[in-house]
């Protein structure tokens, strides 16, 4: 900005430049900018972490359930609990089987968890007697 300033002469010069407060208004600025930039960062790792421990929870009871499916013709109704690896992390998962109306069938619930022991997936399926 361009201001007026006595000169020792008592003459007026011009000089070029910002002023205290606009500097200090400016960096005031930036760093709130920046740091929304860095909340929305961590936001987005945050959820993209969330992400991926979800589709591999899925994955984990998709495995569980299929497994019981193709093992066993009618399981015996209770409750199992177990450890699966998937990616590069470690799953515990539970699963409840319990009667149903018909007794040729059997519902099947798997519930996944993280590492950190919070529930990341859930899968229920039916598996019928084979005849």
């Amino acid at each position: 900005m361009k201001r007026l300033r006595p000169a020792a002469s008592g003459a007026y010069a011009n000089v070029h430049g910002f002023t205290l407060i606009e500097v200090m208004i400016a960096l005031l600025v930036i760093g709130l900018v920046l740091g929304g930039f860095l909340f929305l960062a961590t936001q987005q790792a945050q959820a993209t972490a969330r992400y991926r421990d979800k589709q591999l929870g899925e994955w984990v009871a998709s495995n569980v359930l299929n497994e019981v499916r193709l093992r066993e013709v009618l399981p015996n109704t209770g409750q199992r609990t177990g450890q699966a690896p998937m990616g590069s992390r470690q799953f515990s998962w539970r699963m409840q089987i319990s009667a149903t109306p018909d007794p040729g069938m059997r519902r099947i619930e798997v519930n996944v968890m993280g590492e950190d022991g919070y529930p990341v997936a859930q899968m229920i399926g039916i598996q019928g007697n084979r005849r």
